[in-house]
């Protein structure tokens, strides 16, 4: 266990690091952060036989070495595969190497960033779902990463680029196309080229659902027999979204914008936590939209070519330290004192997004009154005085009138 913790502390430590010497410095190279990838691909690429799906993937890898078996399987991820197996004959090297591929990856991902999006994957994407999509989850690890590099290509307007590394993201894992949709849709990243979209995202869907639809009718049947573990399983990624959506409220963006992020996250929330009770598929997809709510956050401020501010970074750092919590919270489940912090961090977590929520509240009214006496002047409906009022030059204009009537009393006395 002491052992476990110290890989995990390391790679953290390494990151963390990298995030420190940008903060302090001034520094705004990439070298530090290289540098912790590279110790996070040592341990990754070098381990034994750790991860729960490992052992899986070396069976996967046996059998995609013919071609004839890739049904069912994501294209991509098997073209990959069978062409990693033509450099050596051990499938256990060959898993090794699709680890190191998506090392690679995440190098170039590095090496395009600005300093936005280098924020985001040091302090959100790395820390705690890296060994997760390294040596686990590494077909929708690397489908991820595809995911990452049309986000760079979206936020700098390139969008054919991003819809092309969406498609190939598809490839290696079929789960993408609800992130590619929530990202181009609420994200607002395509306009004239909806039905273009619409055409290619049919025209994809019918031929997954002609040659694979038996496979993922499979899959999706299978999720039934994985019972959540307990009725309020997911709740923490509901947190850890909520904790971002609250960043989102205050990050900067149009009204439009932000309402949109908020209210689609919060549905959608919502449908797949209490789906969750049910069937595991609901957690999955919770899984999904941790990652593609602070990423379509990220894009949208970039198309608006705003950077992340304060808040913005706050809500990031803030959502992962709490899911740091809850993963750290299994190497001490047997002290009871762990256990009590966890369980008022938690308490606390979700006053503070009460308080978040109220506020939100209270502000969406104030900006609804304003919009109201704005389009009642449009429409003729003028005040006593005549002016353009807004909510807050009424309230003004109340405390003049109450101070003139003191002041009339007064002279009356």
């Amino acid at each position: 266990m002491i052992a476990d913790l110290a890989v995990y502390l390391a790679g953290l430590g390494a990151v963390y690091y990298a995030l420190c010497v940008n903060a302090l410095t001034g520094y705004r190279g990439k070298f530090f952060a290289l540098l912790a990838i590279i110790l996070l691909g040592s341990i990754a690429v070098f381990r034994g036989t750790v991860g729960t799906d490992t052992a899986n993937y070396e069976q996967m890898v046996a059998i995609l070495r013919s071609p004839a078996e890739w049904y069912g399987v994501e294209t991509g991820f098997a073209l990959l595969v069978w062409l990693l197996g033509l450099t050596t004959s051990s499938d256990v090297v060959v898993v090794r190497l699709v680890t190191a591929f998506f090392v690679l990856s995440i190098s170039i991902y590095i090496c395009q960033a600005d300093p936005d999006e280098l924020f985001f994957l040091i302090v959100y994407f790395i820390p705690f779902i890296y060994y997760q999509y390294a040596m686990n989850a590494m077909r929708i690890g690397i489908a991820s990463i595809f995911l990452l590099f049309s986000a760079q290509s979206f936020r700098r307007n390139k969008n054919f680029a991003g819809i092309i590394q969406l498609i190939v993201g598809w490839s290696f894992h079929y789960s993408l196309i609800f992130s590619s949709l929530y990202l181009l849709f609420v994200g607002n990243v395509i306009q004239r080229r909806k039905i273009l979209l619409l055409l290619i995202g049919g025209i994809f869907t019918f031929l997954t659902l002609y040659f694979y639809g038996e496979y993922l009718v499979t899959r999706i049947i299978s999720y039934k027999d994985f019972k959540s573990p307990h009725v309020l399983s997911g709740l923490s990624k509901v947190i850890c979204i909520g904790i971002i959506l609250t960043g989102a409220w205050r990050s900067g963006l149009t009204y439009k914008n932000r309402s949109m992020i908020i209210l689609t996250a919060f549905i959608l929330t919502i449908i797949f936590w209490v789906l969750g009770r049910y069937t595991y598929m609901g957690l999955r997809l919770l899984d999904l939209l941790t990652v593609i709510v602070p990423l379509t956050l990220l894009v949208m401020l970039g198309r608006e070519r705003l950077a992340l501010n304060q808040s913005a970074k706050t809500s990031f750092s803030c959502s992962r330290l709490y899911w740091g919590c809850i993963c750290f919270k299994r190497f001490y489940k047997l002290c009871w004192c762990w256990s009590v912090a966890m369980g008022s961090l938690r308490i606390i977590v979700l006053i503070a997004i009460i308080c978040h929520i109220l506020a939100i509240i209270i502000e969406y009214s104030i900006a609804a009154g304003d919009s109201f006496f704005n389009k009642s002047l449009k429409l003729g409906i003028n005040t006593d005085q005549g002016s353009q009022f807004t909510s807050e030059k009424w309230l003004e204009a109340m405390r003049s009138q109450q101070i003139s009537s003191v002041l009339m009393v007064g002279d009356a006395g």
